[in-house]
């Protein structure tokens, strides 16, 4: 079988422009190297279209916690704060009164949380809802409902 693999290893060879050296030590070693492979071109496209996505790199999880993404966050977080606190109807000095899990407080906050950045700290503390953990449970209830 290693061969036969052999024999066309060279007849393949020469139809593909993968040089084959004539005399090796092992004749089962390759001596292809980066980027050349055994194959025609088909064979090549189909490799090339499967590891196309792998190519690409993402970015860090890191990436999201930079200063700058959690600038940018809290700048979107206030301006959705102050849409939603005009559509409700609502000002600053009005969410201190209101319960912490009030449905027009829990709207800008699921709001503010898919759109940004921002953690549920920051949340808690610009719409008066006690906690980070008050505004977890809140967005949860009101995602089942």
């Amino acid at each position: 079988m290693v061969e036969d693999l052999d024999k066309r290893g060279r007849a393949e060879g020469s139809m593909s422009g993968v040089p084959v050296k004539a005399q090796r030590i092992d004749s089962r070693l390759s001596d292809l190297r980066r980027g050349w492979y055994w194959g025609r071109q088909e064979f090549a496209e189909k490799v090339l279209k499967m590891t196309e996505a792998l190519g690409k790199k993402r970015r860090s999880r890191a990436y999201k916690r930079t200063a700058e993404v959690l600038e940018h966050g809290e700048f979107r977080a206030r301006e959705i704060l102050n849409q939603g606190l005009q559509r409700e109807g609502l000002k600053p000095a009005d969410l201190p009164a209101l319960k912490a899990n009030d449905a027009r407080k829990v709207a800008i906050a699921r709001e503010i949380w898919k759109e940004t950045t921002v953690n549920q700290a920051w949340i808690a503390e610009h719409l008066m809802m006690k906690s980070a953990a008050n505004v977890s449970v809140a967005l949860h209830r009101s995602g089942r409902k």
